[in-house]
């Protein structure tokens, strides 16, 4: 099922990113709508994206995507873990 979503940045350029490689930009004070495909991931930053990714192919700035959620998840998942193998129990 899509999903709409409204994005609307209060003090700073928002940036979505979509799975595959595309980006929008929304300025502060302004409003953007956007319907993501089932299945589908938008990112959302407070980053505009940089001079070099605006010559960036849209297979690349896929790429790059990537490795920047992997990243992202990567961290979550420590976080998790570390949650997880905390100790119940304090000894005595």
């Amino acid at each position: 099922m899509p999903t709409n979503l409204t994005i609307a940045p209060v003090d700073a350029v928002a940036v979505g990113y979509f799975q595959d490689g595309t980006s929008f930009t929304v300025n502060s004070g302004e409003q953007h709508s956007v319907q993501i495909i089932t299945d589908g991931i938008c990112s959302v930053s407070d980053r505009p994206p940089s001079d070099e990714g605006e010559s960036m192919s849209p297979e690349e700035r896929a790429l790059a995507f990537a490795e920047k959620m992997l990243v992202t998840w990567q961290t979550l998942l420590t976080k998790a873990r570390s949650e997880v193998r905390k100790p119940t129990a304090t000894p005595l």
